[in-house]
């Protein structure tokens, strides 16, 4: 059976490219397959900054690649398994079970089957979070706020925390489909945030990705427009 693939992320070098088997990494230039790592149940979700690359798991938390030990060949690519080391687990966060990560510099959300945890990367470090069973998207800004998509029974929702330096039960800003914006029984598929590019200054843009098309709404004045794909 051929992988799933789960999810893509890529610098100005390759493209990382996460399956039901594993990691494989792509060659921006000539687009072939450069180097892979398998891992039996996969890995379902993949980030990385300018050093390291962070990968999710079904039941073994977050692992983490050095970019420098990235070896390889498009003649024959490198098998690079023995790069992949463990980097968190339930002991720091919600769950084992990763559903989504994604981050900025030096700190990432993580969307995980029991929670959604804000982890700062360095020696003294923090991980942050909140419990929820219903989180499935993140996405990190490079201000001061985070993004997480929920989904309780039909109803989804995006939720915003302004800050990320203590445990949260409540999120500073929730957008609820049916309300507002959001027509009702809309499914949110994926999230992005820009900072700072309302038309109201120190307020942010929201894209989200939906099951009739792309929402795009502007945090400071409410005003929104949507790209439908009908």
């Amino acid at each position: 059976m051929s992988a799933v693939l789960r999810q893509i992320w890529s610098d100005n070098d390759y493209v990382y490219a996460v399956t039901t088997s594993g990691l494989n990494v792509i060659e921006i230039e000539s687009e072939s397959l450069y180097a892979y790592a398998i891992n039996t149940n996969g890995f379902t979700t993949v980030w990385a900054n300018d050093t390291q690359i962070f990968l999710g798991t079904s039941s073994d938390g977050v692992k983490v690649m050095n970019k420098n030990c990235i070896t390889g060949s498009i003649v024959a690519p490198h098998d690079i398994v023995s790069c992949v080391n463990n980097y968190l687990d339930d002991t720091y966060l919600t769950s084992n079970e990763i559903r989504y990560i994604h981050g900025y510099d030096d700190r990432f959300v993580c969307c995980t089957t029991s929670g959604v945890d804000v982890v700062k990367l360095e020696v003294l470090g923090y991980v942050n979070s909140t419990t929820t069973t219903d989180a499935r998207k993140c996405f990190m800004t490079s201000g001061l706020s985070f993004y997480y998509t929920t989904v309780t029974g039909t109803e989804h929702r995006i939720n915003r925390v302004d800050g990320y330096k203590s445990d949260w039960s409540t999120p500073d800003e929730v957008y609820r489909a049916g309300v507002g914006w959001l027509p009702d029984g809309e499914e949110i598929k994926d999230i992005f945030a820009t900072d700072n590019t309302s038309s109201v200054d120190g307020h942010n843009t929201v894209f989200a990705a939906t099951t009739s098309g792309a929402y795009v709404y502007d945090e400071g004045t409410n005003v929104y427009h949507v790209y439908s794909t009908n």
